[in-house]
């Protein structure tokens, strides 16, 4: 399983907040969330994680950037956004090489899985997407 690519630094990143929010959470794709857990926090040095909006949401250079979206149970959401403020985005233009971004604004994308196979074929793509928008976002903000 992807859950398995952890790694010693993921444990020093992680929040005793968001072990216990997950290991109370009732989803039928909890271990997938974990996996992508896993990959946000090794993505990149710096990021780390709290609850936000009532679930797990990843911060970079000061601001929240990616956030879990539990609202359905048949697939996790990911919403790839620019913090919790609106920002000016006239100038934001992020090109998404991987092709997994569905975009719901001019700069506020969204994936979603309903499968560990999923994240598993997109692995390499998604910890490339993970860092290009960490470090993309917080140079434009």
């Amino acid at each position: 399983m992807v859950r398995s690519l952890m790694d010693k630094a993921s444990k020093e990143k992680k929040s005793a907040d968001i072990d216990t929010f997950l290991k109370d959470l009732k989803h039928p794709l909890k271990d997938e969330m974990q996996s992508l857990r896993e990959i946000i926090l090794n993505c990149l040095p710096g990021v780390t994680e709290h609850i936000k909006w009532k679930a797990p949401s990843f911060v970079y250079r000061d601001d929240d950037r990616i956030t879990f979206n539990f609202a359905h149970k048949k697939n996790i959401r990911i919403i790839l956004h620019r913090g919790a403020t609106v920002k000016d985005d006239s100038k934001f233009e992020y090109k998404d090489s991987s092709g997994l971004l569905e975009w719901k604004a001019k700069d506020r994308g969204q994936l979603e899985f309903s499968s560990s196979e999923e994240i598993k074929k997109n692995l390499r793509n998604l910890k490339k997407l993970f860092q290009t928008w960490f470090k993309y976002t917080a140079v434009m903000d």
